[in-house]
C-alpha cells in the first residue's frame, strides 16, 4: 500500500468514527435506543441506558407494579408513571413538606380530564420537580408522570426525552 493511500484511508476511518461518535444519541437527545417497561396495567418506553427502580403495587396479589422511575446515567434527570388499572393514590411521587416546597399548584379541566400540576423545589435546592396528576372519566381513571431534574439546562435538554416518554404510556382494563 502506498503512503499516500494509507493517509487517506486512515483519514476516510477517523472521519467515519467521528461522524458516528456524533450521530450517536447524547444525553438528553432521544433517538438512541429505548426499550419497553411493562407494569400491572400499562407499558411505557424509556431510554435504554436510564435505570429503572419499580416502585408501588397497590394490591398485594401484583406481579408487576403501577408505577416507577426511570433515572437517567449521572443522575441530572428523573422520569416517573404511576397507571393503575383504575385509580389509587401515588404516594410514592406526592410533594414532601419536609423536605420540598410547592412553587405552584394548578388544576384545570379539559376534554374531561382534569390536569392537576405542581412545580416543586427542593428546600436544599439541589432539584426540581414537575408532576401532572391526570383523572378522567369521573375520577375513575388515572395516571401520573414527574420529572426531577438538577436546574433549568437539565429540563431543557431532557424535555424531548420526557415528552416521548409520556407519549408512549399505554394503560389496559380489564
Amino acid at each position: 500500500m502506498q503512503p499516500a493511500f494509507r493517509i487517506v484511508m486512515a483519514l476516510a476511518l477517523m472521519a467515519g468514527v467521528i461522524a458516528g461518535v456524533a450521530s450517536a444519541a447524547r444525553p438528553g437527545e432521544s433517538d438512541g435506543e429505548w426499550r419497553k417497561f411493562e407494569g400491572e396495567w400499562f407499558t411505557v418506553e424509556y431510554p435504554a441506558n436510564f435505570k429503572v427502580r419499580p416502585s408501588l403495587k397497590l394490591h398485594s396479589h401484583q406481579t408487576r407494579p403501577d408505577s416507577a422511575f426511570f433515572t437517567a446515567p449521572g443522575g441530572e434527570v428523573e422520569f416517573y408513571v404511576f397507571s393503575p388499572q383504575w385509580s389509587g393514590e401515588p404516594s410514592d411521587i406526592m410533594p414532601d413538606p419536609k423536605t420540598e416546597i410547592v412553587n405552584d399548584e394548578t388544576t384545570r379541566t379539559e376534554g374531561g380530564r382534569t390536569v392537576r400540576e405542581w412545580d416543586i423545589k427542593a428546600r436544599d435546592g439541589s432539584y426540581f420537580r414537575a408532576i401532572a396528576d391526570t383523572t378522567a372519566h369521573e375520577g375513575t381513571v388515572r395516571w401520573v408522570f414527574g420529572i426531577k431534574y438538577r436546574d433549568k439546562a437539565s429540563y431543557d435538554r431532557w424535555r424531548p426525552t420526557y415528552l416521548r416518554f409520556k407519549k408512549s404510556l399505554q394503560q389496559f382494563a380489564d
